[in-house]
Order: structure tokens, then C-alpha cells, then sequence
């Protein structure tokens, strides 16, 4: 089978921040020496660029000085050119942004798409006039374009949900596949509880990492110490402001290193010297980086939102609480420090439900329903 695979990857594939991205890689890594021919079309703003994946996957960067022209105007021919060379057998899209404009004119080879991004959510916490803006166009741009594509594979049943609301789901092809996790995150070392917490992610006010650092502090207070390695990036200036005006004006500072984002054997890194994973996002469809914290066999604890239900079952291989309930995010952490939970336990029931992320098992699944959508 010959895949023709969009996404927008960074060129150096060693500073993959997650999301669609980590997504993408995962696949690939499922996709790798198998008999199916993959060609990776990718946008740069820099040069055209082509990485040899592995024998058989090939990344191909195409130059675009401005990528809202490429999918407005010129991305068509080129992809349209790309196809008369390539001769692929299906076409999948990771992703759900207004790029879906240069493939919608495609009849005559089946077209998949893997939404990932909720704009209509992400939207409730922006709070520039910019970035407002930017997303309602996203949002409205999403919603005339979607309707226009018959075959998807959603990354969580929430995701699923959500896209029924936009078109009938009875009229579509589809089927639920979570998103693949790097192979190097598997470990097979046996983790033991300490203090050190872990958060991977951007930093902005959708992610709410300063509830985190107000239950730190109120723990700290308490006579419980945490160390918290914050490995991301802020992504929002005034957000940013905030963040560190409390951690200026807290003792819990001497205790929080803010990495910036780091390269995946970093991360991996990062999470072996840590005990929990923590996610206090106030919206989330499906986060990979549970996925991957899951897979290093560490205990998550997580808001109650979007499809982290599907990831984190309460009491087995971690704890969800409601956003707005610093005190039961304070609790949980509390009773993972004073031995109340079994960490071991719970640590390796994470390990265990991480099975179903590995890349083999997910390309797998992939491939059988590219199958499906060809035997139409």
C-alpha cells in the first residue's frame, strides 16, 4: 500500500514538541520496515528539504513562505503534482486546521482525517484580541471544510463526540484509534515514589499550571515538599507574567526548574527522575503526554476533562479530579507522599495500560482500517 501522509513537522525531527506532532512520529514508528510505501508531505518556511525516514517512509519538506497562501492557493497544485508522482493508494491527514482546503477537491482516492485540535474549546481561553481571532477563524474555517471529508479515525471517544455535533455520524466512516507513543518511552526499569513531580506541555492559561504551583505552595505550608520539573514552554506572554509573579513571590520557587521544551530522550529523562505526572489542564482532548507518562510507568494525576477519563482510571493507574478542585489535587498528592496509596501498584497498572499506545499497535490498527476503506 503507498500512503501519502500531511502533517506539519519541524525539520529537526529531535525538537518534536507533542500533540500532532508526537502523533505523527509514533505513526511513522509503527509504519517503519513494513511493506507499505509512506511519503510524508510536510511544509517548511525555510527550504525543500527530504529526510529518509527508514527504508521505506520518506519526509518531504515543501517550502511555503506563508502558509495561509499555500492553503488558500498554492498548496492545491502541489499536492495534485505530488500525487501524479507518488501514485498513492489513500491519503491521511493528521490534523484539522484550514490545510484540509488543498485536499477537498480530491475524489478519486480515499481521504482520512485524524482531527486532533477542538478549536471551539481552545477558543474559551484565549484572551488577546489576536489570538481570539486567529481561532475563530480556525474554528469557522474548520466547520465549513469539515463536512467535506467522509472517513476519520478520532484519537478518543470525547473527540468523536464533539465532531458529532458538526455532521451526522451515522453518514461517515469512522473508527477510534488513541495516539501512538514514541517506543523509547517504554521502559522496563521499576519505579520508585519520590517528591519529584513531572508536567509536560506548553505553558498558557488552557493548561492552568499555576493551580499546580498554588496546591505546591499550600502543600509546602503543610510541611509536604514536592519538586516539580516543568518541562515546556510558555506560549503566552501575559500568562507567563502570572506564572512567575507567584513563583517569585513563593518558597515553592527553589523548588520548581521550568526546563523549556526539550528533545524526547530529554523528556524521558526528565520523567525517569520523577514519580507523578501531573496535568491541571482546564481543557485537553486527548493528552499524548499521559499517554507517554503512562507508558514510563509513571501514576498520573489529571483533571476531569475532554478524554482524559479514557486514559486515567480513577484509582488504578492514577486519580482525575474536577479543575476547579485545587483540595482534591492537594489530597491526592498528599496521600501519594504519606504512602496512602499503593505506588507500585499503581505504577505498574500504568505501564500495563500503555500497551494499547506502542506504535506497532497502533499502525496496526491504522493500516487494517486504510484496508476497510479501500474494500468499500
Amino acid at each position: 500500500m503507498k500512503i501519502l501522509l500531511f502533517s506539519i513537522l519541524p525539520k529537526d525531527l529531535n525538537n518534536i514538541k507533542g500533540g500532532v506532532e508526537s502523533a505523527t512520529i509514533g505513526l511513522l514508528d509503527g509504519l517503519k520496515g513494513s511493506k507499505n510505501k509512506v511519503l510524508v508531505y510536510s511544509l517548511s518556511k525555510t527550504t525543500n528539504h527530504i529526510i529518509a525516514y527508514s527504508s521505506n517512509i520518506r519526509i518531504e519538506y515543501h517550502k511555503a513562505n506563508s502558509f495561509s497562501l499555500e492553503y488558500l492557493f498554492y498548496g492545491r497544485k502541489k499536492i495534485m503534482r505530488l500525487i501524479g508522482e507518488f501514485k498513492p493508494d489513500i491519503i491521511h491527514i493528521e490534523g484539522n486546521g484550514p490545510y484540509l482546503n488543498i485536499f477537498k477537491k480530491i475524489k478519486n482516492i480515499p481521504i482520512i482525517i485524524t482531527p486532533h485540535a477542538i478549536f471551539t474549546e481552545e477558543l474559551k481561553y484565549k484572551k488577546t484580541l489576536f489570538s481570539k481571532i486567529k481561532f475563530i477563524l480556525k474554528k469557522c474555517i474548520e466547520r465549513h471544510l469539515i463536512k467535506k471529508f467522509k472517513n476519520f479515525i478520532f484519537i478518543s471517544d470525547y473527540n468523536k463526540h464533539f465532531y458529532s455535533s458538526l455532521f451526522n455520524i451515522n453518514e461517515i466512516t469512522h473508527i477510534t484509534i488513541p495516539n501512538p507513543v514514541n517506543a523509547s518511552f517504554y521502559q522496563n526499569t521499576t519505579k520508585k515514589y519520590n517528591n519529584i513531580l513531572i508536567y509536560v506541555g506548553a505553558i498558557n492559561r488552557r493548561k492552568n499550571i499555576l493551580s499546580l504551583l498554588k496546591a505546591l505552595d499550600v502543600l509546602y505550608n503543610k510541611g509536604f515538599v514536592f519538586k516539580l520539573n516543568v518541562c515546556g514552554g510558555f506560549t503566552e506572554e501575559d500568562y507567563k507574567d502570572e506564572v512567575m509573579s507567584f513563583l517569585n513571590n513563593n518558597s515553592i520557587s527553589k523548588n520548581v526548574i521550568i526546563h523549556g521544551f526539550k528533545s524526547p530522550s530529554e523528556v524521558i529523562s526528565l520523567y525517569n527522575d520523577s514519580s507523578l505526572f501531573v496535568l491541571p489542564s482546564l481543557q485537553e482532548t486527548l493528552p499524548i503526554s499521559i499517554c507517554e507518562a503512562l507508558a514510563v510507568g509513571c501514576p498520573v494525576i489529571a483533571t476531569n476533562v475532554g478524554g482524559v477519563n479514557e486514559l486515567v482510571i480513577h484509582g488504578r493507574n492514577g486519580f482525575i479530579y474536577e479543575p476547579k478542585d485545587m483540595n482534591e489535587l492537594v489530597m491526592h498528592l498528599s496521600n501519594f507522599q504519606n504512602g496512602s496509596y499503593d505506588y507500585t501498584a499503581i505504577a505498574n497498572n500504568a505501564r500495563e495500560f500503555s500497551i494499547r499506545f506502542k506504535p506497532e499497535v497502533v499502525a496496526q490498527k491504522t493500516i487494517e482500517f486504510y484496508k476497510s476503506i479501500l474494500n468499500e
